[in-house]
């Protein structure tokens, strides 16, 4: 590892560190939001650094995030500031310590965007915010017109054993949503999905967010029908079919 950087590992797995780690946070939380625009609330489903929460307060004006373990916000408030800049978003953020499904379950609330930015589904607890059932919940507390925002853990492009799992999550996603679209960088090893019931992206919004956001990095995208043939056999995840844990732990273990 690189003198002078900071990384984060949740139990035991390797979750930040490096430049292209914090690239991440920002492809996944200032794209989906300047192509969403009119952005007031936005849900954060996992803290980690909290520095996809810094990225989403330049487009909204409400960000709560939830996270099941008060240690990572504890490590987050302490050794990642710069990356958070708590001390200046912090009239603008809740953090709530809570399992992301029972918090949407038993929540009021609707959202303009609702992002899930939670470790890979290499145990239970994680798998379970990949299923058709969490993504169902996710459908009902979003605004009309707005979005959710999930890596899928990795890219669906290259070898089958490696594709597996990226596949059945955007899989999962469209059986629940009926837009979506998928966007990745040189830089990144996953791609990032956008989804919705009401609000259509599209590859040139995409493209055209990236511009204006001067991100400066080689651009991939997959519009909905392109997603379509690609997960066409892949089985989605739901809670009586999480044998994706098995896979996904092996590859974890390699």
């Amino acid at each position: 590892m690189k003198k002078n950087h900071r990384y984060l590992s949740l139990d035991g797995i390797f979750y930040f560190g490096t430049k292209d780690l914090e690239d991440f946070n920002l492809y996944l939380a200032e794209i989906p939001l300047y192509v969403k625009k009119n952005v007031s609330d936005v849900l954060i489903v996992g803290g980690g650094t909290l520095s996809s929460a810094f990225h989403a307060s330049k487009y909204a004006s409400n960000i709560t995030v939830v996270e099941l373990d008060p240690g990572v916000i504890l490590t987050a408030s302490n050794h990642f500031k710069e990356f958070n800049h708590l001390d200046k978003i912090a009239d603008k953020i809740n953090i709530v310590v809570d399992d992301g499904k029972h918090y949407l379950m038993n929540s009021n609330r609707k959202f303009d965007v609702i992002i899930v930015d939670v470790p890979y589904p290499w145990n239970i607890q994680t798998t379970l915010l990949y299923t058709i059932d969490f993504y169902g919940i996710v459908k009902t507390k979003l605004k009309e017109d707005g979005i959710l925002v999930t890596h899928l853990s990795g890219s669906m492009y290259g070898n089958e054993i490696n594709t597996k799992i990226p596949k059945r999550i955007a899989k999962s996603v469209s059986e629940v949503f009926p837009n979506y679209i998928t966007y990745s960088f040189e830089n990144l090893g996953y791609e990032i999905m956008i989804a919705s019931s009401d609000f259509k992206i599209s590859r040139d919004m995409i493209y055209n967010t990236v511009n204006k956001l001067r991100i400066g990095r080689k651009t991939s995208t997959l519009e909905k029908e392109e997603i379509d043939k690609i997960t066409n056999s892949s089985n989605p995840i739901t809670l009586f079919n999480l044998d994706v844990v098995i896979t996904e732990s092996m590859l974890m273990i390699k």
